[in-house]
């Protein structure tokens, strides 16, 4: 139970469901150990969604299922097919997730071409390699590609609650330019159809040493009222005070 809820975090619909008779599935019947593990995860779901919304704003523009086989952008890489490693998906453009098994505490885990980090530690890898790692029930293999961009927010106890108005731009280093497209609408409505929705581009440059915020399109005021930038694999680096913000609304943040 709860390896599966860990997983699902990571799933496009994350739902738990049972026949009449099965075992209860609520998260405090399952000891509470276990109920904190369940709870941090779901909270891990919170966070991310404003990543997720915004992944599957992508996929209604390309096609590309929000949770994807590794074969799609590696499809020469021998490894990718392995059954060892062929349920290893991304989740979205930055996130790798790894399966494992309840019973274990390591997996092995194939990193294809790249730059990785884990998710909860920040621990850098090359790709194109196996490695080995530690997997507890309590954290899931997730690891995000090197320049990636995830927006999340602070945790919430529903999707109808507003929260502290803050978006939480976390940023990756990487060797190379990585660009994210955020967007907002009501969630609940068709009148993004006439535009009324809020979308921008998020952009790194590690030549430059920038992450660029593109001018807003779309009439949607976003739910969040601030920014707030958080690195990762940037040693020594802090962001300089100095924000520029243009007449066009566009926004750059020196590094």
């Amino acid at each position: 139970m709860v390896r599966w809820n860990s997983l699902g975090v990571y799933t496009p619909m994350f739902r738990n469901h049972a026949i009449q008779g099965s075992k209860m599935r609520e998260p405090w019947e399952w000891g509470k150990g276990n109920e904190q593990i369940i709870k941090k995860d779901i909270e891990q779901r919170y966070k991310i969604l404003p990543y997720l919304y915004s992944s599957f704003y992508q996929s209604t523009q390309t096609g590309l299922p929000v949770s994807r086989t590794l074969a799609i952008e590696h499809s020469f890489d021998g490894n990718v097919f392995d059954e060892r490693f062929q349920n290893e998906f991304m989740f979205g453009d930055a996130m790798l997730v790894a399966p494992v098994e309840s019973t274990k505490l390591t997996e092995d885990v194939y990193l294809p071409r790249g730059s990785w980090y884990r998710l909860s530690s920040d621990r850098f890898y090359e790709g194109e390699q196996i490695v080995n790692v530690q997997a507890p029930l309590t954290d899931l293999p997730v690891f995000v590609r090197a320049g990636g961009i995830i927006p999340m927010q602070s945790v919430v106890q529903s999707t109808n609650e507003k929260g502290d108005g803050i978006l939480q731009v976390h940023v990756w280093n990487g060797r190379e330019a990585n660009s994210f497209v955020y967007y907002e609408d009501d969630g609940v409505s068709y009148d993004y159809e006439q535009d009324i929705y809020y979308k921008r581009t998020i952009a790194f440059n590690p030549i430059e040493k920038t992450i660029n915020l593109s001018s807003v399109e779309g009439s949607f005021k976003s739910r969040f009222m601030q920014l707030r930038f958080v690195l990762h694999g940037f040693d020594g680096v802090k962001l300089q005070e100095e924000i520029i913000e243009n007449k066009s609304g566009e926004i750059e943040v020196k590094l």
